[in-house]
């Protein structure tokens, strides 16, 4: 790993560099570069000496923030309030520091802003109160087992007095601290991971008969069609297996030949939100990481020449005022405002009372779009539909699927010729 450092510093903050790192990137087998930002302070300790703390993050505000909760760490009051040194050792590193170094780590490719912001979110708000302040070396699994099975199952709303959190909600907080656990035992700070003795909290699926939601989804569409609506595009295009966030991030410069005989898209980015919340930006990977190339059939080439020549239509008014580096998105509002994840649920919530459905989620279309897949005779091939929706669940509804058509036929057969005396009792009579 290779790394360049080149000094930015702005008056008055100290030593507060750009830093950018070489790093091997195992998906791709590519060595990639990952820029940072890094913040310095020197300490004075009690013997004299100077002591350098760090603090990195995406942007300059995030690495002085860092850098001030370093400097917490390595400090504790006494009871004179005077400041003193804290050797960060084995044994006085707290499950609360090593979260937070951990968390830290994760840049780049290892994980999205996203799933960093829901790793803090679950270890700072159900985590850190009860377990931080343990030492890790002597955390142990009853701890843990009281934590996910009491605590956090007693945990209630305080404005409804229900209970806090689900199971799947549960579960998402064991896998933040598994996580971080298993980079404990790599680094040797502990020896095992004391949560792997502990039962992860079941997943909750619900219930969701997809078939069903399948048919009400394409009347939806019929009806949006019919009336022109705004957001047909839109929702149109979950069908093709795109996720909420390529949905949104996807350029008129990703679709290829719309006007021609071999019109595609490729999806190889998505709009992403920046980690501390400061605003949206369009981030060049899925959350794959692989980029697909999907052909555009009808309906959806129809849909999207109709919705093309609507946003020629907006970008003729005054009100047109679209951010630069989103005015090549496809989806935005009227006024060229940016349509977030957010703004899309929402929507889509709309779009459902608006006709008069009851809700489910959008993500569920994707499960939708494999069962009609699935459906098809002769059904698509795996092939393509691991190039429309990737690996994951969506995945599984096809497959099983797949699995119960494929199953009727043969196990038809297998009743009627093992337990053919059952099914014609005068036949066994006769043949004793």
């Amino acid at each position: 790993m290779g790394e360049q450092t080149k000094p930015r510093r702005d008056k008055g903050t100290g030593g507060l560099y750009q830093k950018t790192v070489r790093e091997y990137n195992e998906k791709s087998g590519e060595y990639q570069l990952r820029t940072y930002w890094q913040a310095t302070q020197d300490l004075a300790t009690d013997t004299g000496t100077r002591k350098r703390i760090t603090g990195s993050g995406a942007t300059k505000q995030l690495a002085q923030r860092k850098l001030q909760a370093n400097i917490a760490k390595h400090f504790q009051l006494s009871a004179s309030d005077e400041p003193r040194p804290v050797r960060k050792t084995k044994d006085t590193l707290t499950l609360g520091i090593w979260l937070d170094e951990w968390h830290s780590e994760l840049f780049g490719d290892s994980v999205s802003e996203t799933v960093r912001r829901k790793y803090k979110r679950n270890y700072e708000l159900h985590i850190l109160k009860e377990l931080g302040d343990i030492p890790l070396v002597e955390l142990t699994d009853t701890q843990l087992k009281k934590h996910f099975w009491e605590t956090l199952v007693n945990k209630k709303n305080e404005t409804t007095g229900k209970e806090l959190l689900g199971s799947s909600a549960r579960r998402n907080i064991y896998k933040t601290l598994n996580s971080a656990l298993k980079v404990a035992v790599k680094k040797g700070l502990i020896p095992l991971n004391p949560l792997e003795l502990v039962k992860s909290p079941p997943m909750v699926r619900p219930e969701e008969n997809v078939p069903q939601v399948a048919h009400k989804a394409q009347t939806l569409l019929v009806r949006m069609k019919q009336d022109d609506h705004p957001d047909y595009a839109r929702f149109l295009l979950m069908f093709l297996g795109l996720r909420r966030s390529e949905r949104l991030g996807l350029s008129w410069s990703n679709i290829k030949d719309l006007n021609g005989k071999e019109p595609k898209m490729v999806i190889n980015q998505q709009l992403a939100r920046y980690e501390d919340g400061s605003g949206y930006y369009i981030k060049q990977r899925t959350k794959m990481g692989n980029p697909r190339t999907i052909p555009i059939p009808e309906p959806f080439l129809s849909a999207l020449r109709q919705h093309k020549k609507k946003m020629d239509a907006w970008k003729k008014a005054s009100s047109w005022n679209p951010k630069p580096d989103f005015a090549d998105l496809v989806f935005l509002q009227e006024d060229g405002s940016l349509i977030t994840q957010n703004r899309d649920n929402l929507d889509w919530h709309a779009v459902l009372d608006h006709y008069r459905f009851n809700y489910w989620r959008g993500h569920l279309n994707r499960h939708i779009t494999a069962t009609l897949l699935a459906d098809q005779q002769p059904p698509v091939s795996i092939g393509v539909v691991q190039t429309l929706l990737g690996n994951g669940e969506a995945m599984a509804y096809y497959y099983a699927r797949i699995t119960n058509k494929a199953m009727k036929v043969p196990m038809a057969n297998y009743g009627e010729t093992a337990f053919a005396s059952l099914l014609n009792p005068e036949s066994t009579e006769k043949n004793p």
